[in-house]
């Protein structure tokens, strides 16, 4: 299998939602695991949800990357904080790390889906809790300057509701439960 390289892309940019797109089809088509097609928002299919799983993946790891390079180049408002800098601030550094972590785990995840060593349902409900967490995060440390329209920051949050609701996340939670409490 192809080493695959989960790319960042800029939520301000007009057409990233359709980047996202293309890259998830180009990548599950070389790695054999189909493309991005019309019925690909079918929960029940297996190609769709590799196509959701890649682009959330995207969401992961642009959230941990946009989110580092804005919280070291955010200034301090606040005097009373434990650094004259954010980005020395133990506290942030630690959710930095922390999101970089989650953002390396959820790639793993994918290429062992893809690899055919982990199933792709269970991974996507892993993977689409990273998710929302890391686009949560994004707001909760960078604040209120997160909300501006220019960064475009919010359209992460707001692809990941889009592409989980597509990815039928709600039945494939219940459908992993069920086989965890009940693997008969």
């Amino acid at each position: 299998m192809p080493d695959l390289v989960i790319p960042v892309v800029d939520p301000a940019a007009p057409d990233w939602e359709e980047r996202i797109r293309r890259w998830a089809d180009d990548a599950a088509a070389s790695l054999g695991a189909g493309g991005w097609t019309e019925d690909s928002q079918d929960p029940e299919d297996r190609q769709g949800r590799i196509a959701s799983l890649l682009c959330l993946a995207v969401l992961i790891e642009s959230s941990a990357r946009i989110g580092a390079a804005a919280t070291a180049s955010r200034p301090r408002s606040i005097r009373q904080g434990n650094t004259a800098r954010i980005a020395d601030d133990p506290q942030m550094r630690q959710l930095v790390a922390g999101s970089r972590a989650e953002a390396a785990l959820a790639g793993a995840a994918v290429r062992a889906v893809l690899a055919g060593h982990a199933p792709v349902e269970e991974v996507l409900v892993a993977v689409a809790g990273i998710s929302e967490r890391l686009t949560t995060e994004l707001f909760d440390t960078l604040g209120a300057s997160a909300t501006l329209e220019e960064k475009g920051l919010h359209r992460l949050w707001l692809a990941h509701q889009r592409w989980t609701a597509c990815a039928g996340l709600a039945a494939a939670r219940d459908r992993v439960a069920a086989s965890v409490l009940d693997p008969s």
